[in-house]
């Protein structure tokens, strides 16, 4: 990973131009997405200190699955057409998704998806930016749910906890300590608190 100081190329592609949803897309205009992307990746700089060098960042608007939003790989972020169609009139949650998908460009991901554990924080690490940004949707809930894991805006919300409990600065450390691998007791190497002993912690607190 490196400082981020790469000059990224933002592209924007409308692989839907010729229908009414992929219409809408363009209605926004590329600048737009470009300066939403640019923006993002600012935001992501911010807070973790130094993001992944990539030479460029890829938007297109797909035809995903009902329900997904958007789907990001590598560089790459996938959106539904049929969502901005739905949220066109919602540039927050527009905004909000953009920010939680460019985080997956940014962060350190280093680690085995099917591990319910890290994916938790995948997910939850992206929330938290987007509500660092004050970027959450109306229905999020911030009461804790199972497994400090259960990801996106649980683990956010936990995340967040930790921050102002103990460390401002605990996201930033645990995505450094994410460059090359994870583990959960990244948690207590940071605040040296067990993750389940701080989830108990937060759990109880009004």
């Amino acid at each position: 990973m490196g400082s981020g100081g790469t000059s990224t190329i933002f592209t924007v592609k409308n692989d839907g131009s010729n229908t009414a949803v992929g219409k809408v897309f363009d209605e926004f205009g590329t600048k737009y997405w470009e300066e939403l992307l640019r923006d993002a990746k600012k935001f992501c700089k911010e807070k973790f200190g130094e993001v992944k060098d990539h030479s460029t960042v890829t938007l297109v608007v797909v035809e995903l699955q009902r329900g997904i939003p958007a789907v990001t790989v590598g560089d790459k972020i996938e959106l539904s057409a049929h969502y901005i169609v739905e949220k066109k009139n919602d540039k927050k949650e527009i905004k909000g998704v953009i920010y939680h998908e460019s985080v997956h460009v940014w962060q350190n991901n280093e680690g085995n998806y099917r591990d319910a554990k890290f994916r938790g924080v995948i997910e939850g690490v992206a929330d938290w930016i987007r509500l660092r940004a004050d970027l959450a949707p109306p229905h999020w809930k911030k009461a804790p749910s199972a497994h400090w894991y259960d990801g996106y805006e649980t683990t956010a919300y936990f995340l967040d906890w930790i921050c102002y409990r103990y460390d401002e600065n605990f996201v930033k450390k645990l995505n450094k300590k994410m460059k090359n691998s994870w583990s959960e007791d990244f948690f207590q190497q940071i605040v040296h608190k067990e993750v389940e002993e701080l989830w108990n912690e937060y759990k109880r607190t009004p």
